[in-house]
């Protein structure tokens, strides 16, 4: 997701750091130890994240850090997940590209690690935004416990789809998250460059600077 239809970098403000606060106090957390938390958990996602992480699990640590017992680490994830469209804005061509492999009679899953977000928030969000109609499922790292690169957190997608990785194009933004692991699996791969600059080399079979030209390149593939 970030990177590829939404931002990776416009998740950061003074705005997004007060909602938190706002829902972390409405979850239970008091507010004397409120500040600590919010520390603990925002640095914790920023971190590199391994490929495996029980995130109700550090965000328990993180609580019995900072001396607040009672919540439960879950309310703290809903409290941290915020809805992407009051947010963060889709990159230009995203819903093009959605509608676009709609269109072309193929089925569309979003695959995305994230750090907070369970796979109905994502639903959630694309509803929210008008686009639900487009896509056929949603995997969330969270639920399923394995990060990209792994290749866990890919065949769960397959399993969702119920189809073969020859069957199976993956778009994405990362060399490392995801075409390597995609390529792996035996997926054709799109790596699209829209929050940083064309590669020079890359192990997909295409690369485009654009979300809207993704139909295209997806037609003459098939």
């Amino acid at each position: 997701m970030g990177g590829t239809l939404w931002s990776e970098r416009q998740w950061t403000s003074d705005h997004f750091a007060a909602t938190r606060r706002s829902r972390l106090l409405a979850a239970g957390v008091p507010e004397s130890r409120l500040e600590a938390l919010f520390q603990l958990v925002d640095a914790a996602s920023r971190d590199e994240m391994p490929v495996y992480l029980e995130v109700r699990s550090l965000l328990a640590d993180c609580l019995a850090r900072v001396g607040v017992s009672g919540v439960e680490p879950e309310a703290v994830r809903r409290a941290w997940s915020l809805p992407a469209v009051e947010t963060v804005p889709l990159l230009p061509g995203a819903s093009e590209v959605l509608a676009g492999i709609k269109e072309l009679g193929l089925r569309c899953y979003v695959l995305s690690n994230a750090f907070v977000r369970v796979a109905v928030e994502y639903q959630e969000d694309f509803e929210a935004q008008g686009l639900a109609g487009y896509v056929d499922g949603y995997i969330s790292s969270v639920d399923t416990l394995w990060r990209k690169p792994d290749r866990r957190i890919f065949e769960a997608a397959l399993d969702l789809a119920g189809v073969l990785p020859e069957r199976c194009v993956m778009i994405g933004n990362s060399e490392e998250k995801d075409v390597i692991p995609a390529r792996a699996l035996g997926m054709r791969t799109i790596r699209v460059a829209i929050e940083e600059e064309l590669p020079e080399t890359t192990a997909a079979d295409v690369v485009t600077a654009s979300l809207s030209e993704v139909p295209l390149l997806l037609a003459a593939a098939l």
